[in-house]
């Protein structure tokens, strides 16, 4: 099977030509059936430009990754379900469920644990210049 892109001499032309849809002069045929290998013999004739259509390889880009997955909406989820999903994330998804949760159902039960839930994700340093040791004594 080839895939072709044909030009129309006109290239604002809008419209079907022997059962192939043009859209601004330009449409796609696959040689793969009688019809479309008559097509083809046709707008060779008839003067349309004629080129191959390159496959596309999945690998010249680089390694395909798999979609992020959906962002966690918590309208849709129970109280309880929310706020599993809080305790297991990081804090800047925290946040931004909390956000998103004050923003629509803004469930008391959820909101009022916001501060407690985000402080629990951020780690505690010591206090700096407060130390411990001894200095020489004067």
């Amino acid at each position: 099977m080839t895939r072709f892109e044909v030009r129309a001499p006109l290239p604002q032309f809008t419209g079907n030509v022997v059962g192939i849809d043009f859209v601004a002069g330009i449409a796609e045929i696959d040689t793969d059936n009688d019809a479309a290998r008559a097509a083809y013999a046709y707008f060779e004739r008839a003067g349309y430009r004629l080129s191959p259509v390159q496959a596309e390889d999945p690998e010249a880009d680089g390694p395909q990754f798999p979609p992020p997955p959906e962002r966690f909406d918590p309208a849709p989820h129970t109280v309880e379900e929310v706020l599993t999903h809080l305790n297991e994330a990081d804090t800047e998804e925290a946040t931004r469920v909390l956000d998103a949760e004050a923003a629509g159902k803004a469930r008391a039960t959820v909101l009022k644990q916001r501060e407690a839930i985000l402080a629990a994700k951020t780690p505690t340093t010591p206090p700096q210049g407060d130390t411990d040791q001894k200095g020489p004594q004067a």
